[in-house]
């Protein structure tokens, strides 16, 4: 039910939204499917971007030519908590491709886990999904160095917008809302996983800094 009013709430206000600087980022969803062909990619962001990162895919789906194909090839990784279930769920609604991922069943989970290491294309994880939100923990570098996957953090922010809380902080686009999306640079596995962690989030705090300009920009 919360689902079906969570997608029809983004879904309507689709079409009022301005999506900044979009040809930017995305040529870089579009490269993302290209490197994708040859070697694992992980697209990173921080769970209270899901909500702005699904109205840009409903505003595009709208526009049938202007650029969904980059977001909706890419596979979402989401938990079979609550929230995640809801999740899932929206992200169908604009033709995207959740993969639903057991949390407390260890065994189903580690089967999971091996279908989408397996799957061709990218595939995007919150970072933070379980907490400490707005850090990355250890297991998820320990992920990318067991891909051998290129980790490309992406941020999505929209002014002005509210806040609601399931599990964790969501941010809600509002009607007419400003809404920009980034995508980073590519970040290689490589070095300790203290290294790796350490460069990822330093990749995820940039890209949520060139939100807040891109949105406050005049």
């Amino acid at each position: 039910m919360l689902a079906t009013v969570l997608s029809g709430y983004l879904r309507s206000i689709a079409a009022t939204v301005e999506i900044r600087e979009w040809r930017e980022a995305q040529l870089r969803f579009e490269s993302l499917s290209r490197l994708a062909i040859t070697r694992p990619v992980v697209v990173c962001y921080w769970i209270e971007d899901v909500l702005p990162l699904i109205t840009v895919a409903f505003h595009k789906s709208l526009r049938l030519s202007d650029g969904l194909a980059g977001i909706a090839e890419i596979g979402w990784v989401c938990d079979d908590t609550w929230g995640g279930v809801i999740t899932a769920c929206t992200i169908e609604r604009f033709g995207g491709r959740p993969i639903l991922l057991p949390w407390t069943r260890v065994g189903p989970r580690i089967a999971a886990v091996q279908r989408f290491l397996r799957a061709p294309g990218a595939t995007g994880i919150a970072v933070d999904g379980h907490g400490p939100y707005g850090r990355i923990g250890q297991s998820f570098v320990r992920l990318l160095r067991g891909m051998g996957a290129v980790a490309v953090p992406i941020a999505v922010g929209a002014a002005p917008s509210r806040h609601i809380r399931l599990r964790a902080r969501l941010e809600v686009p509002c009607r007419g809302s400003r809404i920009a999306c980034f995508v980073g640079d590519p970040i290689e596995p490589k070095g300790s996983v203290v290294d790796l962690r350490e460069r990822v989030e330093l990749g995820m705090l940039s890209a949520s800094s060139a939100i807040e300009r891109m949105l406050h920009s005049a």
